[in-house]
Order: C-alpha cells, then structure tokens, then sequence
C-alpha cells in the first residue's frame, strides 16, 4: 500500500512539473508583467526589452515572439524610432534562429524599408545578410551570389 501512495505522489509531483513546464511560468516573467500596467515611457519599454531578454533565454518562440511584438507595439506608441527599430532586430532575429525562415522572409523587406526610411543603415545590412545567411544555409549558393551582387 505504502508504494502506490508513493508511486501516485511521484506521478502528482511530476505532472505538476510538466505543467509548469508547459504553461511557461517563469517568475521572471511573471514580476515584470504584473509592474507593466503601472509603467509608462521610457520605463516601461525597459522593462519590456528585460522580458524580451529573458523569454529570449527561456527558449520559446511563442514567448519570445510575444514579447517581442508588445515591445515594438509600445515603441511605436511613444513613436520612439530607435526602441522599434531594435524590437524589429530582435524579432527578425528570434524568426531566424527558431528557423521560421519563410515568416522571415515575408517580414524582412518592411523591416529593411522602416531602417531606410530612418537611415538606420547599420541595422538595413546587418538584418539584410540575414538574407543570404539564409540561402547560404540552404545550399542556394548561386541565390546568395545574386543576392549580392544586386
């Protein structure tokens, strides 16, 4: 009797693991979100770079991704040209390394028509190599040559 009463505590214990897991708590996360309503300017684009720096570390795109748009969102709202242009690094970025390399490609020439638009040239190539980063990975050599060379 003693051992079931053990092995259904273990099985409890390890499925409210795997639900805290699942759900994606993180008390991180979950301090910073409950001051955002409180937070206003400057103040609270730090505070939604922090989230986008730490869901970024959690390893999930969905989070990542979430943060991320609630950043630019907040960016564009205070029209702080610099803080979006960041938040839009960051999500060509996420979209590149989690391999959603389609999404990128239908995102990325807004994003290199927003850095012209504000001369922002250092964040036009850095995000437009991802570009031929992404061909070149593919094995499209002859694609990333042309690419260049346009």
């Amino acid at each position: 009797m003693r051992l079931r009463n053990l092995k259904m505590l273990l099985v409890i214990l390890l499925s409210l693991i795997q639900i805290n897991i699942a759900t994606g708590t993180n008390p991180q996360l979950d301090s910073i979100r409950k001051k955002l309503p409180h937070l206003s300017g400057k103040e609270k684009l730090v505070a939604l770079n922090n989230l986008c720096q730490i869901a970024g570390n959690i390893n999930d795109s969905t989070q990542e991704l979430d943060c991320i748009k609630a950043y630019m969102l907040e960016a564009r709202k205070q029209r702080n040209i610099g803080e979006e242009a960041y938040a839009r690094e960051l999500r060509l970025n996420c979209l590149y390394n989690y391999y959603m390399r389609d999404q990128m490609a239908r995102e990325l020439p807004e994003n290199l028509s927003f850095f012209s638009e504000h001369k922002l040239w250092q964040q036009y190539y850095s995000k437009w190599t991802l570009i031929v980063e992404m061909y070149l990975y593919d094995g499209k050599f002859h694609t990333a040559l042309r690419e260049v060379e346009e």
